[in-house]
């Protein structure tokens, strides 16, 4: 059986940062054309939240973000920085190491009359072009997992404000049957991407004054091989299952499929 991942994990680890930076712009300007029509159903952060737990999560942390500096980290091709900006955010700066990503989110904010709120940053998470102190909060979906950690947790830290927030959504990688699934089932190839572990996560916790994480998708990891359309329509089931579940036995918490990371400094 082969392995759907462009580089084993072993050299993603060993990756210089130019290496890196230069492996996840490719990949990611590629995904381009698949985005230039993408839009969302939905505009409104509050729905956007409600879809699912680990967002809820995330957003109960961050709190109300009106009037704020707001990072979206890693913002990808997806509209966050869109929803943050139409919640009312002073400034909203979608970064990303993709130069054709940003450009989609400035382009959506165009067409959404937010252009104005929305500034793109093309850069390296590793390598903020921002000062000290800068920034209210911090938004990431799926990107601490494509970093080279502690770089990265000293630049988060670095330009959050004292009292500043920071959450992030990752795949969880305690799962070894779960791990074995992403690197040959999953649909996308896999590059520079590690689903980050216990030992990864206490050592970004290190650069702020609290941090903790919460295991999400416990139950959903059975169903997924249902197909995505079955996935789909058990998802209020699993997440409800879940809850009470890791209530109950904390511990199994390190066999979700993700985990949200809340860092105040």
């Amino acid at each position: 059986m082969k392995s759907r991942r462009l580089i084993t994990r072993d050299q993603a680890a060993t990756l210089d940062l130019p290496s890196r930076i230069r492996v996840e712009q490719e990949i990611t300007d590629a995904k381009a054309r698949q985005y230039a029509r993408a839009r969302p159903e939905i505009w409104e952060l509050e729905a956007y939240v409600r879809q699912s737990p680990w967002r809820q999560s995330m957003f109960a942390f961050l709190g109300d973000v009106r009037g704020k500096t707001v990072l979206d980290l890693g913002c990808g091709y997806h509209p966050t920085a869109i929803y943050l900006a139409g919640a009312g955010a002073r400034t909203v700066l979608a970064c990303d190491i993709s130069a054709n990503a940003v450009a989609h989110i400035l382009a959506m904010a165009d067409e959404r009359g937010l252009r104005e709120r929305v500034k793109g940053v093309v850069c390296a998470a590793e390598q903020l072009p921002f000062a000290d102190d800068r920034i209210d909060l911090i938004h990431g979906e799926a990107v601490l997992h494509h970093l080279s950690m502690p770089l990265a947790a000293r630049e988060v830290a670095r330009v959050l404000r004292a009292g500043g927030k920071a959450a992030f959504k990752d795949p969880l990688g305690e799962n070894a049957l779960l791990e074995f699934a992403r690197d040959y089932f999953k649909e996308s190839a896999k590059a520079t991407d590690r689903p980050l572990t216990f030992d990864q996560l206490r050592e970004f916790s290190r650069m702020f004054r609290s941090c903790t994480y919460s295991g999400f998708g416990l139950t959903a990891t059975i169903a997924a091989p249902l197909g995505r359309r079955a996935w789909k329509r058990l998802t209020r089931l699993t997440d409800a299952l879940d809850r009470r579940v890791l209530r109950l036995i904390p511990m199994l918490g390190r066999y979700c499929q993700y985990v949200v990371t809340c860092a105040e400094k």
